[in-house]
């Protein structure tokens, strides 16, 4: 599972394993390591014994500092796009990190309503200390009296987080960081996660499964706080690292700038669909609402456009997608649907308002085009694709496997699938589903009409996905 224990924790390994057979009343060794290589559940039993919870408020107080630097730019990202900042602590231990985070927080005049955030850890009993909010006098020293008497009730000698900061806590729960499936936001992708001192408990090949799953499930621009100790050098690149305030943190790219869009070309009619030569177009300034596209409804009837300056409104919403520019690719969605309506501008509409987060308007879309044709293969793809995004799962299955069975052709298809049936924690399912799309890229697959950023729709990119997944189950 990616764990290592090096040659100097053979000690501890040892008591551990002494300690946890002493508390199964276990005396058969080979019986119990047989245990251990079959049931998941009894090795995050034993990870506890053998991992050391060490922590305390505020530990490497640069990082906190470099969090409260990032918080103006991150909370006014969150409230421009109408949703929560999401911060996720991925192993809180008892607690004293997320209530470091959560002051953090406050100091900086978040309110609880404004953040999602979520502790989580391998070890039950220190997600239950971690619920508990109690703390010994000695725990509470590294924090000033100020905030002390601010956040903190105190119990003969022990402090208790006060309503403050619980309020700032969305939830606890136990979660091991090599499981197949990760907790998300409301939102869809985490804005900050701090996984510090956790990855020196795996081994390479598990450090770089575990960077990539971080990666995955931060928002482009995130940030990943890791331990002092730790570093991803050589084994995994897609994050930045970056110093601020003396602090070294990952972030994975931000989306590159929207860029201003190129003068468009004023069309002729579409008949005939080439411009007479002597005819010079006359460069117009599109505007964001208003987009000067072509309003016909197929390739033949469209005029020809400049090179580099497509005129179809699909090729010109993916140039805006593909820049960052999601709203204005809504923008120019919405006013060519007006003009002439295409299934391929509806489905990638539909697209970008589920990227958006406007999950009302991408079901409204998935439900026009639907009601055209019931059976349409590919608004049933990207519906099963939106409702696996937002974890809605029996939904995902139910639309995939519509796909699976109109079209056992599509490999997309059956590679989405196996990731809902993962999620749903059916591996064998998962893995006949994956095995079908290995099958399926045997055959000639067709071109999806709509786009999706960053789906891995050509052969060769799909291929990779789907022995990666099988690989990991």
């Amino acid at each position: 599972v990616g764990f290592e224990v090096r040659s100097e924790g053979y000690d501890l390994l040892r008591t551990a394993l002494s300690d946890r057979l002493r508390e199964k009343d276990e005396s058969d060794v080979d019986r119990y390591l047989a245990q251990l290589t079959t049931e998941e559940e009894e090795f995050e039993r034993l990870l506890p014994f053998v991992t050391i919870g060490k922590t305390s408020f505020f530990r490497d107080p640069g990082q906190f500092r470099a969090l409260r630097a990032l918080l103006p730019s991150l909370l006014a990202d969150a409230r421009a796009e109408g949703r929560r900042l999401s911060i996720w602590s991925a192993a809180c231990a008892s607690g004293e990190e997320v209530y470091s985070i959560a002051i953090t927080l406050l100091e900086a005049g978040v309110a609880p309503y404004e953040v999602e955030l979520l502790a989580t850890d391998i070890n039950p009993e220190a997600i239950a200390a971690c619920a508990r909010g109690r703390y010994d006098e000695s725990r509470v020293e590294p924090i000033s009296p100020e905030r002390i008497a601010r956040f903190f009730v105190r119990h003969g000698h022990e402090y208790a987080a006060g309503p403050d900061l619980r309020a700032m806590v969305s939830g606890f729960r136990t979660h091991n960081l090599h499981a197949d499936v990760y907790p998300l936001p409301e939102s869809g992708a985490w804005d900050v996660i701090f996984c510090r001192n956790v990855l020196i408990y795996f081994d390479r090949q598990g450090i770089r499964r575990v960077a990539e799953r971080l990666f995955e499930h931060l928002r482009p621009g995130g940030w990943l706080l890791l331990g002092y100790s730790e570093s991803l050098f050589k084994l995994f690149d897609g994050f930045e690292l970056v110093e601020i305030n003396g602090a070294f943190l990952y972030r994975r790219p931000p989306p590159p700038r929207p860029t201003a869009a190129p003068p468009a070309v004023e069309e002729t009619p579409a008949v005939p669909p080439q411009p007479p030569p002597s005819r010079r177009a006359r460069p117009k300034t599109p505007s964001p609402d208003r987009p000067a596209d072509a309003a016909a409804a197929s390739p033949a009837q469209r005029p020809a456009a400049p090179a580099g300056r497509p005129s179809d409104p699909l090729a010109r919403a993916v140039a805006r997608i593909q820049a960052g520019d999601f709203s204005g690719a809504a923008r120019l969605l919405e006013t060519a649907l007006e003009r002439a309506p295409r299934q391929d501008l509806l489905l990638t509409l539909a697209n970008v308002y589920s990227l958006l987060r406007r999950h009302q308007d991408a079901e409204r879309c998935f439900e026009r085009a639907l009601a055209e044709d019931s059976l349409a293969p590919e608004a049933l793809l990207f519906q099963g694709l939106h409702y696996l995004e937002r974890s809605r799962l029996p939904e995902a299955e139910r639309a995939l496997s519509r796909v699976v069975y109109l079209q056992p052709e599509c490999a997309l298809a059956h590679y989405l699938l196996g990731r809902c049936q993962e999620k749903l924690r059916r591996p064998d399912s998962a893995r006949r589903s994956y095995q079908n799309a290995l099958r399926a890229l045997g055959t000639a697959q067709r071109k999806l009409g709509a786009f999706y950023p960053d789906l891995p729709e050509e052969p060769p990119q799909l291929e990779a996905a789907v022995r990666l997944a099988l690989a990991s189950l």
